[in-house]
């Protein structure tokens, strides 16, 4: 998963080289970032990704898998993630990837407190125009929700220990 970090936009890659042609289409329309900071994911841990990102000249940092203190806001968008295709392709687990694409043009049209808009009409400056899927877009909205209770419950825990 590439998430853009003001913005919170997400793409879905699995491989370097996909993520590569990616990352070449962004510059073509936004510039390049100055630093990617990733997981420890084969896609973005490769030497054909390393080249790229030296010879565009950014900086790129890996953190520890699993880590939400190390970049928390992947980590919260992969729970929302997991959490609804899960729950999407509970008849059949093996098709899991079908829902990729729908759920991240639904998370990028997703309004984000933190930001005040969606992460598209910030990356891009308009709304997304689309025929939205209401129960992927249900799904999502009460799996933030969701986190955010289990996260606040944990942060009073926390301060009254």
């Amino acid at each position: 998963t590439l998430l853009q970090n003001l913005s919170g936009f997400t793409q879905q890659n699995q491989h370097s080289s996909q993520v590569v042609i990616t990352k070449l289409e962004q510059k073509s329309v936004f510039g390049n970032p100055r630093r990617i900071i990733s997981d420890k994911g084969s896609a973005l841990n490769s030497k054909q990704f390393d080249d790229y990102c030296s010879s565009e000249s950014i900086q790129h940092l890996s953190v520890t898998t699993g880590l939400p203190r190390a970049n928390g806001q992947v980590e919260r968008l992969n729970s929302t993630a997991i959490a609804v295709i899960s729950k999407l392709s509970k008849d059949d687990p093996t098709k899991w990837f079908k829902f990729g694409p729908e759920l991240q043009r639904i998370l990028n049209s997703t309004y984000q407190r933190s930001i005040n808009l969606t992460p598209f009409e910030l990356l891009v400056g308009v709304k997304m125009r689309d025929k939205t899927d209401i129960k992927i877009r249900e799904l999502i909205e009460e799996e933030i929700r969701s986190n955010f209770q289990e996260s606040r419950e944990n942060l009073r825990k926390g301060a009254k220990q």
